[in-house]
């Protein structure tokens, strides 16, 4: 599992690009075994604070959505507005779905960060017949509502048995990410 921080700049162009090649280098041709990534998208108010966090965050998901191909699957969930994975269609329908990011533009003002998500995802993750799979979380913070005991029993009964990969992309360098060190020391 990896964990990032950063504060906007230099540090996002190098942190995408760890992602991009690991991403990159999981499929050597298309007609490889296909990749499922599921992806935990921040929409919370704290997304609004400086340097506009969500325009990173949105920019994170165009660099790993480029990397996708034909026969991948993509499954987003917002935080807040939008709790159950969406799947995306593999190239066609990741152009919207980064329109619609765009259009919205404005996380929501006064949400917390919910880790409901999660669940949502992995049960996604876990249903999809992929060689490879990918758990990615993009956010600026602390879940509201962590509970590390859920998360061990998510680990050992989902994480682990199915080999998923776990990215945690942390915007900014404030708060404590007591989830993102769990899951890194727990999950790998």
């Amino acid at each position: 599992m990896y964990v990032w921080t950063q504060s906007w700049g230099v540090r996002l162009w190098l942190r995408l690009g760890v992602i991009a090649i690991t991403l990159a280098c999981s499929v050597t041709d298309a007609t490889a075994a296909q990749r499922a990534v599921a992806v935990l998208y921040d929409d919370s108010g704290s997304m609004m604070g400086p340097p506009s966090r969500w325009v990173g965050a949105n920019f994170s998901l165009q660099v790993m959505s480029a990397l996708l191909i034909d026969g991948d699957e993509l499954f987003v969930a917002k935080m807040n507005s939008q709790p159950q994975p969406k799947r995306t269609d593999v190239p066609g329908g990741v152009d919207g779905l980064l329109k619609e990011l765009q259009r919205e533009r404005q996380p929501l003002k006064n949400a917390g960060t919910p880790y409901g998500g999660v669940d949502g995802l992995l049960d996604t993750l876990q249903r999809s017949a992929a060689a490879q799979k990918w758990l990615i979380v993009v956010t600026d913070g602390e879940f509201s509502d962590f509970d590390a005991t859920k998360a061990q029993d998510q680990i050992d009964r989902v994480v682990k048995p199915q080999g998923i990969k776990v990215v945690f992309v942390l915007i900014e360098r404030t708060g404590s990410f007591e989830a993102a060190r769990f899951w890194l020391k727990v999950a790998g």
